[in-house]
């Protein structure tokens, strides 16, 4: 197959925020336990932090990390994760035992290591207001009160200076505890932003929203427009589907998903005559195919494991399909974050002992993190199962590609860059990840799905050409010579 793409300068979508690369720290069977804290490891830090994991971490380049939760955010009590005498609790919605030695005060820590800013998920379906403001309290107020002095009493004498904020957790779904009518929801995350943003006035507050229901979206934000900054939308993609077809398509899905709730964004800000513009944040996305029980034996245990789940060459391939479509949302989609960061339906995968490997769908993280911050540029020309995306690093005198091949042709590629001033283009970087065994999948003792020299690419003048080899995940990386 012979493809021509045109890629204009001037063509611009709107400049990619850092944030599109986040993390997610939930308390999720090894997520935590296990997974960024592991005392008895080896590889533990004085903190009790996995050292390997902070650097793959690092490696990712994750801007932004959730945290706790997810579903776990709906019956969390931040106040057991702090101080000496921390009692252990049954997590009752993952069934597993919780004994909050990892806590907020952990994660605060963890998140300095990691070089990620924390992203704070309030338990407002259970809680009233009072507490998410007291927990902003305890985080950002220097000092002078009960909480900010326990704060410091507790060893951090310094706020936190904590920003975002999540609004609960999928508060319209039916398996979320506190799952209330859109009237209500909206009525209790107003009263939430309406106390803590009196205490901390540049904060961001991110509203749940429901990717399938643009009804409970126009209602939360009829009563929430004035005081919100995002509104959320989750994906959740299937990866036991057996339809190929089918199994892509999800990425149309995802795209409409976003065009759509941006909609209702603008129809209400319309309403409501205001200036503001809010935009999206996919703060939760996830591949996988079944919530497991709990492997036998470890019932209402602590890091047990669940949802650990092996990717292969097909999820590689709709990971990088769902960065290049970020890339395309850049004016409407302003923070991302992929649930799990490691072991649960994550990149990052560990054992015992200091063991540890990155999952093929790592590699499109990775990169899409490192490169893709700058503005993002329309490319026009490519044709279904053809998923691409560009980004202009200017500051770097660089042009990232993405291009992920889902098709099982080889494609001849032909793109011309257009409006740069006539510049030329050398061929910095290049890298393809493919295999022959679509079943495969990395190990603790095998990496089977890692990137190759993408051999057959080159430039001439304004051109860059490109042999993708069939089911591929490509990234070029061009230089002004």
């Amino acid at each position: 197959m012979k493809v021509t793409l045109t890629v204009d300068a001037e063509n611009k979508i709107a400049e990619i925020n850092p944030r599109l690369y986040g993390g997610f720290v939930e308390h999720l069977g090894r997520n935590v336990y296990g997974g960024v804290y592991a005392p008895e490891d080896p590889t533990a830090d004085e903190d009790g932090f996995r050292k390997d994991v902070l650097e793959l971490v690092h490696d990712l380049d994750i801007p932004v990390t959730r945290y706790p939760g997810g579903c776990f955010s709906s019956s969390w009590f931040w106040e057991d994760g702090v101080g000496k005498d921390r009692p252990v609790r049954l997590d009752t919605y993952w069934k597993q035992l919780e004994p909050n030695t990892f806590g907020l005060s952990e994660f605060m820590k963890w998140a300095k290591k990691a070089k990620t800013e924390p992203l704070l998920t309030f338990n407002v379906s259970m809680r009233p207001a009072v507490d998410s403001a007291r927990m902003v309290e305890y985080c950002n107020f220097p000092k002078g009160t009960a909480l900010s002095d326990m704060r410091r009493a507790n060893g951090d004498e310094e706020p936190y200076g904590v920003k975002l904020f999540c609004l609960g957790n999928e508060q319209y779904g039916s398996w979320e505890y506190g799952h209330a009518p859109a009237e209500v929801y909206g009525v209790r995350a107003r009263e939430v932003v309406k106390q803590v943003r009196n205490l901390q006035p540049d904060a961001k507050f991110i509203l749940c929203g429901d990717a399938d229901s643009m009804e409970w979206n126009e209602k939360v934000l009829d009563i929430c427009y004035d005081y919100v900054d995002m509104l959320s939308i989750h994906f959740g993609i299937w990866t036991g589907e057996e339809n190929d077809d089918t199994y892509f398509d999800r990425l149309n899905t995802c795209r409409r998903y976003i065009e759509d709730s941006i909609n209702v964004c603008e129809k209400i800000r319309k309403k409501h005559n205001s200036e503001k513009r809010l935009t999206l944040a996919v703060d939760e996305w996830i591949l996988w195919n079944s919530v497991k029980d709990p492997v036998p034996g470890e019932e209402w245990t602590c890091g047990m494991h669940l949802l650990e789940q092996d990717y292969v060459l097909r999820d590689v391939l709709m990971v990088g399909g769902l960065y290049s479509l970020f890339h395309n949302a850049a004016d409407k989609v302003s923070l991302v974050c992929e649930a799990q960061t490691v072991n649960v339906i994550a990149p990052i995968r560990t054992a015992p002992n200091g063991v540890i490997w990155k999952q093929g769908i790592y590699y499109p993280i990775r990169y899409a993190s490192r490169y893709g911050r700058g503005t993002a540029l329309k490319i026009e020309g490519a044709p279904a199962r053809l998923h691409v995306s560009a980004v202009d690093r200017r500051e770097q005198n660089e042009i990232a590609l993405y291009l992920t091949n889902t098709t099982f042709e080889e494609i001849k590629l032909d793109c011309g860059l257009i409006h740069f001033n006539g510049e030329e283009w050398s061929v910095a970087e290049a890298v393809m990840l493919t295999s022959t065994d679509e079943k495969s999948c990395n190990t603790a003792d095998k990496t089977v799905l890692a990137p190759e020299e993408l051999k057959n690419v080159s430039t001439a003048g304004n051109t860059l050409n490109a042999t993708l080899s069939p089911r591929s995940w490509n990234f070029v990386l061009l230089r002004r010579k």
